[in-house]
């Protein structure tokens, strides 16, 4: 059976780790979407170490790569959004605000009026930009 090389971290190079592997359903698990390696996912692996640093891996979990935290910066080249509507849903550090997932990160000016926190059906209005196909909300008004 022929057998794989992935360096992670860069590699013994780049002062990370070198796994050799054998690509096998049994052996490799990807997890979230994920289908393969790609640059910036996590893989946490168990194996042998040998006496140069390469790991001969018995089992692969990829996992895909952490989503970017938000800022309340706008970055260059973003488009300002605004909206209103009645949350339809409320998540970790996000709200859905009719069918927009809007991204809250820590940073957002929030005007709770009366209300202590979240809540599916509230009347929100948030202000913020749009960028790569996601919205961060900078300020959100809950009525």
């Amino acid at each position: 059976m022929n057998k794989w090389w992935l360096d992670l971290n860069g590699g013994l190079a780049g002062g990370g780790q070198s796994v050799i592997y054998t690509p096998t359903a049994a052996g490799t698990t990807f997890t979230g979407g994920t289908t393969g390696f790609a640059v910036g996912e996590r893989v946490d692996y168990v194996g042998t170490l040998d006496g140069v640093g390469m790991c001969a891996a018995s089992s692969m979990t990829v996992k895909p790569a952490p989503a970017p935290t938000p800022s309340c910066t706008k970055p260059s080249g973003a488009k300002t959004v605004q909206g209103k509507n009645r949350i339809t849903a409320v998540g970790t550090g996000y709200i859905v605000v009719g069918n927009v997932m809007v991204q809250v990160p820590a940073c957002t000016v929030v005007s709770w009026n009366g209300a202590a926190g979240f809540a599916v059906g509230q009347r929100a209005e948030y202000q913020g930009y749009a960028s790569g196909g996601v919205t961060v909300a900078q300020k959100i008004t809950i009525n």
